[in-house]
């Protein structure tokens, strides 16, 4: 890790800045960096953390073999200080880069900038640093790269990886880079997914394209609650005013005079653009036939597996999806994978004359093609001509 000396040494306390000042003489600085100025703990590594970075080859030099060689009882209490200021514990994550065991109490503190969690998630080759990373779920849910940093790192044993990536996955967030995130996400159900985007905050204008809840069984308690809210006094609402984000319509009579006004709707697609991948997750699982349309064939991936696992798919969408030359593969082997779907006729024919569907999926289907279908599909030059081969042998067998 980088460390910027120069902004360091500028959120140095005052009294602290001569001991360590560029202009200071040679022999007075190497004095600080062998650590024998009466400053206190936090004082002298403050001090000895900026001398890392001076010019003079010597004095960096001594300030490396003090920081070295200062015992971790004496060190610890600083690091484990959740008053030590965060600049000081970004300036000490470079000090013990060496040292495991400090540099995993470090990682602790919930002071320590983040910066040093990526740091040490991509470099750093202790272990204990690892799983220290790796149990500190609450950070990682703010900052998911230092998982992918991780990831990327290739002194970390990735089965350490698997319970942290499976947290973040369950509280929506997928890291798409790295593919058992994309693996555990495919294979959760349509109820797990449900739960996943359970606290999810949807735009209150997308409501209009939530699926309709059941209507409510019993008439007389509607009844009921609609003369309760009859009975409550109207309250007028301050007039809230003009937010300059929001484009307003004009509102005209009979006789075409202006009337008022109101804010100007915008369209799903529109809705769709400004949400969140977790969002459109949401809407997959919850909205509308309408919203399925645009979100089957959305261009990230896990936003289209939501899609086709919805628990309000219908079986027509189905078919319209596995003959789809714009969906995802990944939403083509939902579909390959579904039981039920695959006893349907149509989804099969959808799937074998679609040539996104892999040959593996699509060979096994040729069996249970008629002979009108198994024509079209040698006089298809979209799909391998391997498949259009098979087809053809297989008519010519008459089986």
């Amino acid at each position: 890790m980088k460390l910027d000396f120069e902004a360091f040494r500028a959120r140095l306390p005052s009294d602290l800045l001569p001991h360590c000042d560029p202009a200071r003489p040679g022999a007075q600085r190497l004095l600080a960096a062998r650590g024998m100025l009466p400053l206190g703990t936090t004082g002298q590594l403050s001090v000895l953390v900026a001398l890392l970075g001076d010019a003079d080859g010597p004095v960096r030099d001594a300030a490396q073999k003090t920081l070295r060689d200062m015992p971790g009882p004496m060190l610890l209490p600083v690091i484990r200080n959740p008053a030590t200021p965060d600049w000081l514990l970004e300036g000490l994550g470079v000090a013990v880069s060496e040292r495991a065991d400090l540099l995993a109490e470090l990682l602790s503190n919930r002071r320590t900038p983040a910066a040093v969690h990526l740091w040490v998630s991509k470099e750093h080759g202790a272990q204990v640093v690892h799983e220290r990373l790796c149990n500190d779920l609450e950070r990682l849910q703010k900052h998911p790269e230092i998982v992918e940093g991780l990831w990327q790192n290739p002194n970390v044993d990735r089965y350490i990886l698997r319970p942290p990536i499976e947290f973040l996955v369950r509280q929506g967030i997928v890291i798409e880079s790295i593919p058992l995130s994309r693996e555990i996400f495919n294979n959760l159900s349509a109820k797990e997914l449900e739960e996943v985007v359970a606290e999810v905050e949807m735009p209150s204008e997308i409501d209009a394209f939530l699926e309709e809840k059941p209507a409510q069984e019993d008439g007389e308690a509607t009844e009921q609650e609609d003369e309760e809210a009859a009975e409550e006094p109207a309250t007028e609402e301050p007039e809230k005013p003009d937010d300059p984000n929001v484009e307003y319509v004009l509102i005209y009579d009979d006789e075409g005079n202006v009337i008022g006004r109101e804010e100007k709707k915008k369209n799903l697609l529109q809705l769709i653009r400004e949400m969140t991948p977790s969002q459109k997750i949401a809407l997959a699982l919850k909205g509308n036939k309408e919203a399925r349309t645009y979100l089957i064939d959305d261009s990230n991936k896990l936003v289209a597996t939501a899609t086709i696992k919805s628990p309000r798919i219908t079986l027509p969408e189905v078919v319209k999806a596995a003959g789809s030359r714009s969906v995802h593969s990944e939403v083509l082997r939902v579909i390959c994978g579904n039981r039920e779907w695959m006893k349907q006729y149509k989804i099969r024919v959808a799937l074998i004359n679609n040539p996104r569907t892999p040959i593996g999926r699509s060979m096994p289907l040729l069996k249970t093609m008629n002979q009108r279908d198994l024509k079209a599909l040698t006089r298809n030059t979209g799909v391998p001509s391997g498949l259009r081969g098979a087809a053809k042998r297989q008519l010519r067998s008459g089986k």
